[in-house]
This record gives structure tokens, sequence and C-alpha cells, in this order.
């Protein structure tokens, strides 16, 4: 049996998506709690702990879901086109 796993740098670039989308969710939530303007979203808001709780429990899991979607669109493509397939013998 063939190994059909992508490319080492493919691998890492997932790591690094998924890093990114987490220090982004972190940083929504942050925002949240202290005001500012959300990064990538551009909403304005002024800080609470409510808002901040808020963005915590409901906002920061909508914002990775979203993120995966992204991140699984762009990656998707890449690892069909790096995967090593299966010689017709």
């Amino acid at each position: 049996m063939e190994d059909r796993e992508p490319p080492a740098w493919v691998a890492a670039l997932t790591v690094l998506l998924a890093a990114a989308a987490g220090v982004w969710g972190l940083w929504c939530v942050v925002i949240g709690f202290v005001g500012g303007t959300m990064p990538l979203i551009g909403v304005e808001v002024d800080g609470s702990v409510l808002l901040g709780l808020f963005m915590l429990f409901v906002g920061e899991p909508i914002l990775l879901a979203v993120a995966r979607l992204a991140a699984m669109a762009l990656m998707l493509p890449i690892i069909l086109v790096t995967t090593k397939r299966p010689s017709r013998d």
C-alpha cells in the first residue's frame, strides 16, 4: 500500500492556519471584554463583561466555525493536488 499523505509543508500550513484562527478568536474575545474594533470583521464594540462572556461562549465558536470552513476551502484543493495517487498497475 502506498503512502497517500500530503507533503509535510501542507500539514505545517494547516497547523499555521489553525493557530491563526485560534489567535483571531482569542483576540475577538479580548476586544469583547475591553472594547475596540473586532479584527477582520470591522465591528466597533464597547467592551463589557457581558459582551466578553457572550463572545467567549457564543461568538468565538461561530467565528472559529467560519474560519474552519474558510481554511478547508483553501486547503482542500492544495491537498488534492499535492497528495500522491496510487499507480494503476
